[in-house]
């Protein structure tokens, strides 16, 4: 018994933002059951993404209206990209992830399946604010949050090592399951196959993610005092400090006077002592 969308001849009431789902029998010719499924249209989309779907010339999709769930997804993907090209990392929620048996959601029957994952959304958002603060207060040169939004470099390296600890989240999962070690088959011989313990690869991940996140770290400090000594060394110098290299250069030829005067003086005492 096949489910379709009604006719405007069926149930004259589409119009709006209610889609109704008619169950009908096409053999006996008639309407068992409906059911309405909610649209959303432009009158009560949120403001946000009115924006979004402007700036990227979609916003007719609204015109026919989205269910609930197509809503969602939209709304996810948005928040996604405002936090830029490294929230991509944050992953669809599945039952195969690796933190699936320790997910507030996934043990309560509540894991929103299909849809972001609410756990790594805010972990990353939480991540991105602490090293932007930590950046703003520890590398010399930057004195406000503003000074690390107006710095691609600076806001690269930080969307970088924010994946990393993503993905080292994942990896701690995975370890916390299967271990720091795992048997690997060697060969087969009479008597049953012959195993060795290897590491985990989940623990090699982890160390090379470590490994990656410390260099990252590095530049990251580097970076920034790089460029304030390079704009010390072309700015340009003021009196102050062209009257200290006088000084300076005065003192040194004053020192290199009493050298020889002493010198001469000595010359002339040796002489007189023939």
């Amino acid at each position: 018994m096949p489910i379709r969308k009604k006719s405007k001849d069926e149930i004259n009431s589409s119009e709006g933002s209610e889609e109704v789902l008619v169950d009908y029998d096409e053999e006996n010719e008639e309407v068992h059951s409906t059911s309405v499924r909610k649209l959303i249209k432009k009158d009560s989309a949120d403001q946000e993404v009115l924006n979004y779907l402007e700036k990227i010339g979609s916003t007719d999709v609204l015109d026919k209206g989205l269910t609930v769930d197509q809503y969602k997804r939209l709304k996810d993907t948005i928040k996604i990209n405002s936090l830029g090209i490294g929230a991509n990392i944050i992953r669809t929620c599945q039952d195969t992830c690796e933190s699936w048996s320790r997910c507030p959601l996934a043990i309560i029957n509540k894991a929103p399946l299909g849809h972001m994952c609410p756990v790594e959304l805010e972990l990353y958002e939480k991540l991105v604010i602490d090293y932007r603060d930590a950046a703003a207060h520890k590398i010399q040169g930057i004195k406000s949050m503003e000074d690390i939004e107006k710095d691609p470099v600076i806001l690269s390296l930080i969307s970088q090592i924010v994946e990393i600890e993503i993905m080292s989240f994942r990896a701690n999962a995975m370890i916390a399951t299967i271990g720091l070690t795992m048997m690997v088959p060697v060969f087969a011989t009479e008597g049953g196959t012959e195993y060795a313990i290897q590491e985990s690869v989940a623990s090699r991940v982890k160390r090379e993610l470590n490994n990656r996140r410390d260099k990252i770290l590095r530049q990251l400090l580097a970076t920034p005092e790089m460029v304030q000594r390079i704009k010390t060394l072309q700015k340009p110098q003021g009196i102050s400090e062209q009257k200290r290299q006088i000084l300076d250069r005065a003192k040194q030829v004053f020192e290199a006077e009493v050298v020889v005067e002493n010198k001469d003086e000595a010359d002339t005492a040796y002489d007189a002592s023939k």
